[in-house]
């Protein structure tokens, strides 16, 4: 079987240089192909901690916290979700989408 690993991509829009209301669009595109669940969820893992929302919160943890709280940034807590750049088959869009609406973002 084949995993594949998609990565979001965040393009700002704005009308000129003194935007002050903020839009952005989003894409998924695929970043890598695995033949084995646990590389491919090694590979997210991997560059989900470079990502700096996950630097800013895990700032004050041991190495042994990060590597669990790791698992949890990508896998495990559905309301760090939209933290994360890096998602598997199938992508969680509509669990996005419910946290961006509650955060008051308008989602089109």
């Amino acid at each position: 079987m084949v995993y594949k690993v998609y990565k979001l991509i965040k393009y700002d829009i704005k009308s000129n240089s003194h935007t002050v209301g903020r839009s952005e669009n989003w894409e998924f595109k695929v970043d890598s192909v695995f033949e084995d669940i646990d590389d491919a969820k090694y590979y997210i893992m991997k560059q989900s901690s470079i990502l700096p929302d996950f630097i800013r919160m895990s700032y004050r943890m041991t190495e042994k916290e990060k590597d669990a709280f790791i698992e949890d940034f990508c896998f495990k807590n559905i309301n760090l979700l939209k933290y994360n750049k890096y998602f598997l088959d199938p992508l969680p869009l509509k669990q996005l989408k419910e946290l961006l609406i509650k955060d008051g973002v308008k989602v089109e």
